[in-house]
């Protein structure tokens, strides 16, 4: 297990928080098995020693917490993911998938109950290391180090930043409100996007459409190996016998108002 971090909440409650690999037993008397490399947990506990809730959050690569804050009632926990992981609170979910590492936010309220849920949005890998986390006066502050683009800003529009881990090392500051507005705009954002899983890959690709549409893919010299009309908003699409390299899929959406969008394959064999 990753070295435990504490958050307190007042002087009769606090939050324990921390990443663990293979199996751990929790305090509400359950065994957590990990389904990736690694998962993570947050449990509400009382300072007379009894745990009040216990929620983990479980994807299928490297999902690992990063640091927790406490503000007017809520939870706030940043977290890197690989692949997908789902907010598993029990009650307004919500899965996310990332095409090497993301970083996310999720808001708890006191019961243990999701919020919401942001995210960082890159085409590479973002680092868990040198991230932190402030909430005060309805703002959050965290930075994090990353290597490529990263998309900082939840809602409709995007705001690209730039970040390398080669010396000298880049690190991003991130100031977010916690309005409503924002987590609406966030959740109208992801629910139109195009996901994919894993990215990359070396085997086959899942791809979740917002609608029903026309997937186009296309070597790097631009011309088109694979093209396919979805009748259903989740489509895999096997690489066998391609060449190793970068991909550019274009999907093109049946329902007129919807904007086409592209997106980024790494096959890697």
């Amino acid at each position: 297990m990753y070295s435990l971090g504490i958050c307190p909440k007042n002087n009769q409650e606090f939050y324990l928080y921390s990443s663990f690999t293979d199996s751990i037993q929790l305090n509400n008397n359950t065994t957590a098995y990990a389904n990736g490399s690694s998962d993570f947990f947050v449990e509400k506990w009382s300072t007379s020693g009894n745990c009040l809730w216990s929620k983990t959050m479980s994807g299928n690569g490297g999902d690992d917490i990063r640091d927790v804050a406490f503000q007017n009632g809520k939870l706030y926990y940043l977290y890197t993911y690989e692949d997908s992981i789902n907010t598993n609170t029990g009650v307004n979910d919500t899965t996310l998938y990332a095409a090497k590492r993301d970083l996310a936010l999720s808001m708890l309220n006191e019961n243990g109950t999701h919020i919401s849920t942001a995210e960082v949005k890159s085409d590479s890998a973002i680092s868990g290391l040198w991230t932190a986390l402030r909430v005060e006066n309805n703002e959050i502050y965290f930075h994090f180090t990353g290597n490529g683009i990263a998309d900082v800003n939840p809602g409709p529009a995007t705001q690209n930043v730039s970040a390398t881990w080669t010396s000298p090392f880049t690190t991003i500051v991130v100031k977010w409100k916690t309005s409503p507005t924002a987590i609406q705009d966030f959740s109208k954002k992801e629910a139109t996007k195009i996901k994919i899983w894993p990215n990359p890959s070396q085997d086959q690709f899942h791809i979740q459409t917002p609608s029903d549409g026309v997937i186009s893919i296309f070597s790097s010299n631009g011309v088109l190996v694979h093209k396919t009309s979805t009748i259903q908003t989740l489509s895999t699409v096997s690489f066998s016998g391609y060449a190793q390299g970068i991909y550019h899929l274009h999907f093109k959406s049946n329902i007129a108002q919807n904007e086409d969008q592209e997106a980024r394959l790494i096959f890697q064999k």
